[in-house]
């Protein structure tokens, strides 16, 4: 145990040696879904390097011990398949309606967030956690900078994103019937 009763979870990740993984998003299930109660996202971040940040997944039943499904190669995408500088901020979702796990995921377009290169918002989806579609591109921010995005589905895409620029820093929504076509991104208001 380590400071106030904290677990450190050991996560293996693709990049061996450098178990760091980052960006975290849990999917809970009653009872197991194709073998297991907990779905996890996650990118590594080894060292601090973006370069190795691509989607993975692990599964687990007890929230502590965590491993890559049978039969499954992380990552899921990587950086060279989509010809961007780095894939991030994973993002996992259950479609109950659909009973399928959605990955969503960010990657940049040849640039850099100083550069204002588009971002891409990207998704794949499994039908049973470990075979995954192709990538599918959902949306395209042209020069906007945005990280951290989180995705839920109600009947409805709700898509949040942080931007965070010299200019302006702050949370931005939007939301889709369809993942294709989306409302305006606004900001949200958020007291101190």
């Amino acid at each position: 145990m380590g400071k106030c009763g904290t677990i450190a979870l050991d996560i293996k990740t693709y990049f061996a040696g450098c178990n760091q993984p980052t960006h975290p998003n849990v999917i809970a299930f009653d009872s197991p879904w194709h073998g297991y109660r907990y779905y996890m996202a996650y990118t590594p971040y080894p060292n601090g390097s973006g370069f190795e940040e691509n989607p993975c997944v692990a599964a687990s039943d007890d929230l502590i011990h965590w491993e890559t499904p049978s039969g499954l190669r992380n990552p899921i995408a990587t950086s060279e398949e989509l010809e961007c500088d780095e894939l991030k901020d994973s993002h996992l979702l259950y479609r109950a309606d659909l009973d399928r796990l959605e990955m969503w995921y960010l990657g940049r377009i040849k640039g850099t967030l100083a550069d204002g290169a588009p971002l891409r918002c990207l998704r794949k989806v499994s039908a049973d956690g470990r075979s995954w579609s192709d990538h599918e591109v959902m949306y395209t921010f042209e020069a906007f900078n945005l990280v951290s995005q989180s995705v839920i589905y109600d009947g409805e895409y709700l898509f949040w994103g942080i931007r965070h620029t010299p200019e302006d820093t702050g949370l931005y929504f939007m939301r889709s019937k369809d993942g294709i076509r989306w409302s305006d991104l606004e900001k949200c208001e958020v007291p101190d």
